[in-house]
């Protein structure tokens, strides 16, 4: 059955609205898309479904969800949250944060296919050794991009940032028969036996910058490279010689992990590059849903397992809707503010118009106080309203 896209318009999940296609690739669809709560663009990502009976679709959403859960447990500056996941209409459904922006596929159309300059190049790949260093450092396991190239590396239109991008289209659906996980000429040569560790991605990265300093596309039926020098004169050799130990056809004898192979690239600036500064609200409201709210919803939805309407807990969110009730339903929404530094907590009672709990500034210290009283509330006027 041919994988055809949803027509502008479609509400998936009955929240997500579809906009317009953004692009189609061997792995999956890829929309703009409007969330209805909260007004906010997002990106949605539709994988590739080929399961061949009822029995193997089940276990493919068995994976999907497990996968779905490592990813939006990641929390980093230069990589899109992770907002929903959800399998509907015979699909399986990723929703992002929507980077607004321009990709390095484009940058480097602009150029002529020329190439850009040594030191963008350098700059662009150490955000992204930066973003490497972190997914490899997850635990229990690394987690392995699995498909870097230009395309996936954007710069942000708001303040510049360099991200990270799609994530989840290569994890989570059954790939065709024979088919690899990645884009030839990017993938290293494991994972065309479908292996792939930590290094795999650098040697992405490495086909992904020679090819961003050359404007030359990788061989997709080779595993080699030509200096980049060889291309451009102006390339310097220390900067050619970086690049093709990253591309090296033995993980062994690529860098051993993204740190060292940032460390080599810094060492090419006349001035490393300062460390990526962290908004204090984000990390202040990734550590109070990690230390509070999640593990308070997690014995919620424990202790009223038959009255939770939320099948999934988020490992972090910016939006959340928490449901409890049989007949009548009871919702806590949890709404990030950052304009204010806080987090807005509103209550639903079935189909009335939410009112206001409370809200938090994160940056204060009795944050964490408010928010369990907060809480506490919520629940408390739960169990009243059920006679309980």
């Amino acid at each position: 059955m041919p994988f055809a896209p949803f027509s502008p318009g479609t509400i998936l999940s009955r929240r997500y609205e579809i906009l317009s296609l953004i692009r189609k690739g061997g792995m999956g669809i890829t929309y703009r898309g409007l969330d209805r709560e909260t007004g906010a663009t997002v990106a949605i990502k539709e994988l590739l479904d080929e399961f061949e009976n009822p029995v193997e679709r089940e276990s493919g959403i068995t994976n999907f969800l497990a996968e779905m859960s490592v990813l939006r447990g990641l929390h980093h500056p230069q990589i899109p949250k992770l907002i929903d996941h959800f399998v509907e209409k015979s699909g399986f459904f990723i929703i992002l944060e929507f980077i607004e922006g321009k990709d390095c596929s484009e940058k480097l159309d602009q150029t002529g296919a020329y190439g850009l300059p040594e030191d963008e190049v350098i700059h662009l790949g150490i955000h992204v050794c930066r973003v490497l260093s972190y997914l490899h450092s997850r635990h229990p396991k690394p987690v392995v991009h699995r498909d870097i190239k230009p395309s996936n590396i954007m710069e942000r239109n708001q303040d510049h940032r360099i991200m990270l991008v799609d994530f989840g289209i290569a994890w989570a659906a059954k790939p065709r028969e024979g088919m690899m996980i990645g884009s030839f000429g990017y993938s290293p040569p494991e994972q065309h036996q479908n292996q792939w560790e930590p290094r795999s991605d650098i040697y992405a990265l490495g086909a992904t910058l020679h090819e961003l300093s050359t404007g030359q596309k990788p061989n997709p039926e080779a595993f080699a490279f030509l200096s980049p020098s060889e291309y451009h004169a102006e390339l310097s050799l220390q900067f050619s010689e970086t690049i093709l130990k990253g591309v090296n056809y033995y993980p062994k004898d690529r860098y051993s992990d993204a740190l060292s192979f940032e460390n080599a690239l810094n060492k090419l600036l006349p001035k490393p590059l300062p460390p990526l500064v962290i908004d204090p609200f984000d990390e202040a409201r990734y550590q109070l849903e990690k230390s509070l709210i999640i593990p308070f919803l997690r014995k919620t939805k424990k202790h009223y397992v038959n009255e939770c309407q939320t099948p999934v807990l988020p490992e972090e969110f910016d939006y959340f809707v928490f449901t409890l009730g049989t007949s009548v339903s009871h919702s806590l929404i949890i709404q990030s503010v950052p304009e204010h530094q806080s987090l807005r907590f509103l209550y639903r009672h079935g189909l009335l118009s939410p009112t206001l709990l409370g809200e938090v500034n994160l940056l204060l210290p009795e944050s964490f106080e408010k928010t369990e009283a907060i809480l506490d509330r919520f629940v408390n006027d739960y169990v009243t309203s059920r006679g309980f």
